[in-house]
């Protein structure tokens, strides 16, 4: 027999009639909907009829799907399918043609709701539905609701990324189980041993071994020198310990020959001029030839002489030097997330963000399980051993919409494996996954941090919202991957501190900027990137600061701007000050792009991409002082009327406050994004001998040349280098 699907208002209408009375006749199994509901989506175009044509050439129902849902995330509402029509792939059909008509639309995917003792649940998984979460039906019949969804192959807005910056700019994924390599010399190990000045240290760096941030590794050289200085070498238990660990070979000896008279004289030079290196000098010298010919990650040292060396040797040798204290900086654990309470645009519902207690793990058992977690994440959710991950829950009220977990690797390079599931029927779910992938990726020691981000299946608005955060599918995974990775570099880059940041970079990505900071031309303006794979591509300044956001590149040339800000609106756009606060603060805190709102006039001094910074006046107990760092994402003259909607989502000012701020209608809507908030706030003398400030004090927004923005975040973030 023949089917067809009909759409059009006017090929449907002849058949809503019978839509509804079978829709009416099945309540149990599609619900009730009124009977007003079936004209109005055929007039959308959103009820889809099934129609066979007899031998007699009548054209009967066979069956409807009525759908609906918001953009991008479609949901049916009833799929049927008449008994006389069963078994002859209808169902196939409507839905095919449905997937069809919202491929061609863009959207992302489809949910349905079905209740789970019904045998239509067989016909759903057939189709490809997944159910990814339950939820619990009416009180009435207590029923378990199946949510289910299915993934579509669309055109994602990863996909529509210039075709120069989009799927090429992707990471290898690092296998992190495999850690960076250090080598050791032996004052490390005796600093350790021998409760030296610097054994706290020390030890820090042979804990991080232990626990697997990195592997630590000793050279034959190590155990030779040993040898050569013991008293005792049959009973030296120093020695004895020291050949327990991992060593790597001496190199051959043409590389010996090789590297030995070019790093002498870079580390040694009068004495290697002089022909006058003593044993101990030669013993560095062939640690450091183990390392570079190995290819370690590091080596690690209290010698001076070495250290002084270390920016020659990372260069030449993409070799990294780090001191013992150095090391365990490094190695330190960040501030546990804080507790925080957000006001939402949804009366009187305010949501909290709290870390996970093992009281609340049969909570959270029960979340990830409606959610359609993998049973390996539930299981390691409810993990109690030393192993266990950092978890966070957010609530509204006593309700758990989200949950995060992940476990951070320290070191000089850092890394996370994170795991974040949020309840994306809850109407603020965007801004509470923007709001925990920012806390979680933000390392406190300034470090570029490799994240590797886990995603349900099917919750197609979390892998959207970590996409625009810069997010990708690895290198081996398909567009339509849910597992992501981001390089995130929580820094201010310039020519100043540019070698540095890019040895980092490619240390933890395999990715190499260009060698030298090129002058600013614009957003659009290209750079070469260079992948540890062979592969080089042009990525447009916009698109690398958010692949590596909240990274800002502060080019040569590249303007700015200085904005002051009341201490009451400072507090509420960033949480800056250092006493906090125990009032809720608004949704702005959780978005990642956030709006500033000055006078019409000052239209003229924002640009679109110019770096950002936020001066918070004396006015009302204000410090008097610059806090903050960010980009300009856009720019726009707003009516006040239409700013009001936007800043309950993304400022922090009211409709009294706009009236008060200028007498005209508009107003300037300044959005910025990668906000690097100053550690050592930037005080009013220090601006004004940089010129950024005038005599008045600041009033209004003020144009600053780069030089000057430079120079305010290099004292701002001053223990992150700049």
């Amino acid at each position: 027999m023949q089917f067809e699907i009909k759409i059009s208002p006017q090929d449907v209408a002849p058949f809503i009639e019978e839509v509804a009375n079978q829709a009416d006749s099945n309540k149990e199994a599609l619900g009730f909907l009124p009977r007003s509901i079936y004209q109005q989506q055929s007039y959308q175009g959103k009820l889809l009829v099934a129609v066979a044509r007899n031998t007699n050439g009548a054209e009967l129902y066979a069956g409807h799907l009525l759908y609906g849902g918001v953009f991008p995330h479609a949901r049916i509402f009833q799929l049927y399918v008449a008994p006389e029509f069963r078994n002859q792939k209808v169902s196939a059909r409507l839905l095919d043609f449905l997937k069809e008509k919202l491929f061609q639309e863009s959207w992302l995917g489809i949910t349905a709701k079905v209740a789970s003792d019904l045998e239509a649940n067989t016909v759903w998984e057939r189709l490809g539905f997944a159910t990814i979460r339950t939820a619990a039906g009416g009180v009435s019949r207590g029923r378990t609701i199946n949510i289910r969804a299915l993934d579509l192959k669309t055109p994602s807005l990863f996909d529509y990324l210039p075709a120069k910056d989009k799927s090429q700019f992707r990471l290898f994924r690092r296998i992190t189980s495999l850690r960076p390599l250090y080598l050791i010399d032996l004052n490390v190990f005796f600093d350790l041993i021998k409760r030296r000045p610097r054994s706290t240290e020390a030890g820090a760096v042979f804990r991080a071994g232990l626990e697997n941030n990195i592997r630590l590794m000793i050279a034959d050289e190590f155990i030779s020198e040993l040898e050569r200085t013991s008293n005792n070498v049959e009973n030296d238990a120093a020695l004895n310990l020291a050949q327990h660990y991992g060593r790597l070979k001496q190199p051959p000896k043409e590389v010996n020959k090789t590297l030995f008279p070019i790093l002498a004289s870079i580390i040694f030079s009068e004495k290697a001029k002089l022909d006058n290196l003593n044993a101990q000098d030669k013993s560095d010298l062939t640690h450091l030839i183990t390392a570079i010919h190995h290819k370690v990650s590091g080596f690690i040292t209290n010698e001076k002489a070495i250290l002084r060396a270390a920016r020659t040797l990372r260069e030449e040798y993409q070799l990294d030097i780090l001191g013992v204290a150095e090391f365990a900086e490094l190695t330190k654990t960040d501030t546990p997330a804080p507790i925080m309470r957000v006001n939402t645009d949804q009366p009187n519902k305010v949501i909290h963000r709290k870390r996970v207690s093992p009281s609340d793990l049969e909570e959270v058992r029960s979340f990830l399980i409606d959610q359609n977690a993998p049973d390996i994440i539930i299981s390691d959710a409810l993990s109690t051993g030393h192993d266990q991950p950092e978890r966070i829950a957010v609530y509204e009220e006593s309700k758990l919409i989200s949950y995060a977990q992940w476990r951070s690797q320290k070191g000089p390079q850092p890394s996370i494996e994170m795991f974040l599931c949020t309840d994306e029927s809850y109407v603020n779910s965007e801004a509470v996954t923007e709001s925990i992938i920012e806390l979680i990726i933000l390392p406190s020691r300034g470090l570029p941090c490799l994240v590797n981000l886990r995603i349900a299946e099917g919750h197609t608005e979390t892998r959207q919202v970590a996409i625009s955060r810069g997010f990708t599918p690895p290198d081996d995974h398909p567009d339509h991957s849910y597992s992501l990775q981001r390089l995130s570099v929580p820094k201010v880059i310039s020519s100043e501190n540019w070698t540095t940041i890019r040895h980092q970079i490619r240390n933890a990505s395999g990715i190499a900027i260009p060698s030298i900071a090129p002058p600013y031309h614009g957003l659009d303006q290209t750079l070469e990137i260079s992948f540890s794979i062979n592969k080089t591509i042009q990525v447009r300044l916009q698109e690398l600061e958010r692949y590596f956001s909240p990274a800002i590149f502060l080019l040569p040339g590249r303007d700015g701007v200085i904005v002051p800000i009341r201490h009451d609106f400072s507090e509420d756009l960033f949480r800056s000050s250092p006493q906090g606060s125990l009032l809720a603060a608004p949704e702005a805190i959780l978005r990642v792009e956030r709006i500033y709102v000055s006078s019409s006039r000052n239209i003229s001094t924002f640009s679109e991409g110019a770096p950002i910074i936020f001066y918070e006046s004396l006015k009302g107990a204000g410090r008097g002082c610059a806090i903050a760092v960010a980009r300009i994402t856009k720019v726009e003259l707003v009516h006040k009327n239409e700013a009001v909607a936007r800043l309950k989502k993304r400022g922090v000012v009211d409709q009294k406050y706009l009236d008060k701020l200028s007498a005209s209608e508009y107003l300037t809507e300044t959005s910025f994004d990668n906000i690097l908030a100053f550690n050592n706030p930037v005080e009013l003398d220090s601006l004004r001998k940089l010129g950024c400030i005038d005599k008045t004090n600041l009033v209004k927004a003020k144009r600053l040349s780069s030089d000057q923005i430079l120079a305010v975040t290099r004292e701002g973030l001053s223990n992150v280098q700049v």
